[in-house]
């Protein structure tokens, strides 16, 4: 399944286009590069990332940090990360346009997970949290926000 490709600039927003800019300033850096090669298709630990990068942990977890305020960049194992919080890609394909002047770019998330991951998130606490490793069995206590509890139980399914 494809997923419409969101926009990270060119329009007339100052926002978009200082987005536009920071992400092409992390592709930039041969580090965060690394660290996107290195998720893509896998979920490596900030020590796994570390050892590859061969940087330190703390320059990892800034680079993480970066990527993932740009979207480019997930916790793979979120909320549950027993062994250490592995991470992984948003999108499968960047792309960079040059449109009346200006830059815009492109990320394409072709199944959509990493970016409904990611409006979960961000209106989701999770309170406890259990995993039972040779079942497979999570259990979660969440508190969500009004709007997305409004959702959820808007649907037949509850």
């Amino acid at each position: 399944m494809s997923s419409e490709p969101s926009q990270q600039g060119g329009g007339d927003s100052a926002a978009e286009d200082a987005n536009t800019v920071a992400v092409l300033d992390a592709l930039g850096d041969e580090t965060c590069r690394e660290i996107l090669r290195s998720a893509d298709g896998e979920t490596p630990t900030v020590g796994e990332l570390a050892a590859t990068c061969d940087v330190s942990e703390s320059t990892v977890y800034r680079r993480l940090s970066e990527l993932r305020d740009l979207g480019l960049i997930e916790p793979a194992n979120w909320p549950v990360a027993t062994d250490g919080t592995e991470y992984r890609t948003t999108f499968d394909t960047v792309s960079v346009a040059l449109e009346d002047g200006e830059f815009a770019l492109s990320l394409n998330d072709a199944d959509g997970v990493g970016s409904t991951l990611q409006s979960i998130e961000s209106r989701v606490d999770v309170e406890y949290a259990t995993f039972e490793r040779e079942t497979q069995r999570v259990e979660l206590e969440l508190t969500v926000d009004e709007e997305f509890f409004e959702f959820l139980t808007a649907s037949d399914g509850f």
